[in-house]
């Protein structure tokens, strides 16, 4: 990422790897990160309105009325009881969420049976994450541009693999799980820049509210090694390595202590479905081609026909275009990490990858959490180290297509799904119908 010079106003940001970027070692960084101002914010949520307002008013699908019927009493009220009991025992097929329980609880003793304000829930989330990778961006940048953080947030805001996450009720788990995942990010960033502990406790208390939310949260410990390692001068003195250590154990016996109380409640650390599937290493291999193709152009090709694969292929080509443009070592360093944590972040999901995402996106939720990095990556290509008062209008051009583009995909994926909660609402809606008519008649 090619460092532009610092905006007037603002000191020149503390270099990664400096002295006084060694949080631990007590030292103030002069580094000033930006907010996200009201604007900001309100194009976020006007882009997330694009992409998400059809689906607002759609139904329950899937999995959302096993887990709303899970957190009810014998009277259809709402069962406080039972997040005491996900606690210490299984949700939903041998997984320890009890986050979700409480979401699940309070959304049902707030909306009832409506599914606006559950969806409302999910939206509203899916919004902070796109807000705290803004904050993660300008923590993250050696020179943190507004235009840098907030390409990267529109980019994940409109993402058009995110459907199957933010549109379903029962997608809320790795909504939330990686809102967490985020703030402990935050939290440990800042925690390395400024020294203050309470970011190092604010960020193992993100941990574990991820960890209770989704299992895949497993995988930040290794994370935060690894901006541990982007954010350092090599080789390091022996006492701030030590102390940096001794804060990565921290996290690493938190993850411990995870899998301890897992095999204590269900014997083992895995799910059963998880066992079931015999991982190989060239299944595991094409997964990830597969995977990171969907990422890379997340187009509907069972709703688009002969047509997506034409709208797939030119996609692939833009971007191929686009990551032949990186030049220059920091930008190059600032890739290697992202490809880094894109793999770190698809440990938790290594079987999954074995069934991959077909032609319908069915699957596409495991990226969720693991599409961070990638718009991370696409931000840094097209408009790394420019300021939005310095791009010029040829300069936001791609960014105005790509965004074009991914709300247009996005709707498409979206339209499906509304289409199937309409299908659901029917065909629930009959059921009762028929069941009236025979109660009547008998």
């Amino acid at each position: 990422m090619t460092a532009e010079p610092a905006p007037p106003e603002t000191h020149r940001p503390t270099q990664p790897g400096s002295p006084s970027d060694d949080g631990a070692s007590g030292n103030r960084s002069s580094r000033t990160v930006p907010w996200p101002t009201l604007p900001e914010i309100s194009i976020l949520t006007i882009l997330l309105s694009l992409g998400y307002g059809r689906i607002v008013n759609s139904y329950f699908l899937a999995d959302d009325f096993s887990y709303l019927h899970g957190v009810l009493d014998g009277l259809g009220k709402p069962d406080w009881s039972v997040l005491v009991q996900h606690l210490h025992s299984s949700q939903h097929i041998e997984v320890l969420r009890p986050m979700v329980t409480l979401l699940h609880t309070a959304g049902y003793a707030i909306w009832g049976s409506s599914p606006i304000g559950y969806h409302l829930e999910v939206l509203t989330l899916h919004l902070l994450n796109s807000l705290l990778i803004y904050i993660l961006v300008a923590n993250l940048s050696p020179v943190p541009t507004r235009l840098f953080c907030l390409f990267s947030a529109a980019l994940f805001v409109t993402h058009p693999i995110h459907p199957e996450s933010v549109t379903y009720v029962s997608g809320i788990a790795g909504v939330a799980c990686t809102a967490f995942y985020l703030a402990a990010l935050i939290g440990y960033l800042r925690y390395h820049d400024r020294g203050h502990r309470r970011w190092l406790f604010s960020s193992l208390g993100c941990f574990v509210l991820a960890l209770s939310a989704k299992e895949e949260a497993l995988s930040l410990p290794f994370c935060v090694a690894l901006i541990t390692i982007y954010r350092s001068t090599w080789p390091p003195r022996l006492g701030v390595l030590a102390r940096r250590l001794r804060v990565l154990l921290l996290y690493f016996s938190l993850l411990a202590a995870y899998f301890a109380y897992r095999l204590y409640i269900f014997g083992h650390l895995t799910p059963f479905f998880y066992r079931e599937v015999h991982a190989t290493m060239g299944g595991l291999l094409r997964g990830l081609i597969n995977f990171t193709a969907r990422l890379f152009s997340p187009v509907n090709i069972k709703h688009l026909g002969p047509m997506g694969w034409i709208i797939y292929t030119l996609i692939l080509i833009f971007y191929a275009f686009g990551i032949l443009r990186v030049k220059g070592r920091a930008r190059l360093r600032l890739a290697v990490y992202l490809l880094l944590a894109y793999f770190i972040l698809l440990i938790p999901v290594n079987h999954t990858l074995m069934f991959g995402i077909d032609e319908g996106l069915t699957n596409s939720h495991f990226l969720y959490l693991p599409s961070i990095p990638f718009v991370i990556g696409i931000a840094a290509i097209v408009f790394a180290g420019t300021e939005l008062r310095e791009a010029g209008p040829l300069r936001l051009v791609p960014l105005l297509l790509l965004l074009c583009l991914n709300l247009s995909l996005l709707n498409i994926n979206n339209g499906s799904r509304a289409k199937a909660s309409a299908l659901m609402r029917f065909l629930q809606q009959e059921s009762l119908r028929c069941c009236y008519s025979v109660n009547r008649s008998g």
